[in-house]
């Protein structure tokens, strides 16, 4: 499905609203990120990343981090490049995010 969102977009060009709830989809497949809370604009989040892209490109990870962080989920900086972060989900977080639906 990626792939086909891409292939249109680059044939034909067309202004893309595409709305998930998969973080690093949106940093994938997304020139900006628009993240709200409550019903109103939490952040606007630009990605600048030159494509193709994938999560262990330079700023990524940076990029991912900080969403997570908005959307209440504690993220743990990685040893190392090579390891994926860790994530600390709160049962805050989750009411939040079960209520927002």
């Amino acid at each position: 499905m990626h792939q086909l969102i891409i292939d249109l977009w680059r044939k034909h060009t067309p202004a893309v609203l595409l709305v998930t709830h998969d973080v690093d989809e949106a940093i994938l497949l997304a020139d900006r990120v628009i993240v709200l809370a409550d019903g109103k604009l939490a952040d606007d989040i630009r990605v600048d990343l030159p494509r193709q892209r994938d999560s262990g490109q330079a700023g990524f990870q940076a990029i991912r981090s900080r969403l997570l962080g908005l959307l209440g989920v504690k993220t743990q900086a990685a040893d190392t490049a090579t390891q994926e972060p860790t994530h600390d989900v709160t049962l805050s977080a989750l009411r939040r995010f079960a209520n927002a639906r």
